[in-house]
């Protein structure tokens, strides 16, 4: 996405990847949102000051290589049911990451 009427261009972060959006808005608790990544970077959102502080530090990491937000995946219970869950939070670290 770019802003055309500027002379030069900006290009404004790319949207979320992840596989749900996260709450916009709320009057009970923390939500936000946060700008990560090289260039024009990526928008993460977030629902806790929790969240928020992992994608601050996780992001900023050297070894970092990929930070998604709300990945979904199934799984299955003892009786076969396919449920889905969301992780907040999945990070890909590089091989040479000491953990």
């Amino acid at each position: 996405m770019s802003i055309h009427f500027q002379s030069g261009g900006i290009r404004l972060p790319e949207f979320s990847r992840g596989d749900r959006k996260t709450q916009v808005g709320s009057t009970r608790h923390f939500t936000g949102g946060v700008v990560c990544g090289n260039g024009p970077g990526v928008r993460m959102g977030s629902e806790s000051h929790g969240e928020t502080n992992a994608i601050l530090l996780l992001s900023t990491r050297p070894a970092t290589l990929e930070l998604v937000e709300q990945v979904a995946f199934e799984w299955y219970d003892e009786h076969g049911e396919v449920h889905t869950a969301l992780l907040h939070r999945c990070v890909w670290f590089s091989k040479q990451a000491a953990l």
